[in-house]
């Protein structure tokens, strides 16, 4: 090495003192990139399932004490209380189905070769289907009176359960699409069935 090299080095790096390493940018809230997006997405979502909540809500007991809360214009809604609300709702729906259940299985009898139960004296099994559809909404299946065209409603309430009205034949007397029917499905079990037959 040639003398005053190791001096020369020395004095160029006190002269010259390297720079430290360019800071590195912070990353900036995404205001407009899919995460915002998404975002303002969820915040939508809850707006309007607590809106249509509450709206179920005023249908089924227009009483309630949940109606009474306040609540802020523009203010977004967090999950807890858009559970809060759909469990509510969904107690009463099940407690409204199954209140009226018993009722019409009281005022019925089981016919054991069709597994239904006949209804008679005066009772509107249209009147009773309007009543408990409440805050459900129009489905669809896939073939028999339920499908779309074929002349039969059907609800499904919060909570699973599915009302449906439709006109049944009477097989005893031979006649098409003449006995008022109005079906009850739990989730999870077999559907109930009232069929109206004043002369049974």
């Amino acid at each position: 090495m040639p003398p005053g090299l190791p001096q020369a080095i020395e004095n160029f790096r006190r002269w010259f003192p390297s720079s430290p390493p360019p800071s590195q940018p912070q990353p900036q809230p995404d205001t407009a990139g899919p995460a915002a997006a998404a975002a303002g997405d969820e915040e939508a979502r809850r707006r309007r399932a607590l809106g249509e909540l509450r709206e179920n809500l005023k249908a089924l007991a227009p009483d309630h004490e949940f109606l009474k809360e306040p609540l802020e214009a523009g203010a977004i809604p967090d999950q807890a209380t858009v559970d809060r609300y759909g469990k509510e709702v969904t107690r009463i729906v099940a407690e409204k189905v199954d209140a009226k259940t018993e009722e019409l299985r009281s005022k019925s009898t089981h016919d054991h070769r069709s597994g239904v139960r006949t209804i008679s004296g005066g009772i509107d099994l249209r009147a009773e289907f309007d009543g408990l559809k409440v805050s459900g909404k129009r489905v669809y299946t896939q073939s028999g009176q339920y499908s779309e065209g074929r002349g039969g409603e059907m609800y499904e309430l919060p909570g699973g359960i599915r009302i449906g009205f439709r006109m049944a034949n009477d097989m005893n007397a031979g006649t098409a699409k003449s006995t008022p029917t109005l079906d009850i499905k739990l989730p999870g079990q077999r559907p109930i069935k009232f069929h109206y037959n004043e002369g049974r």
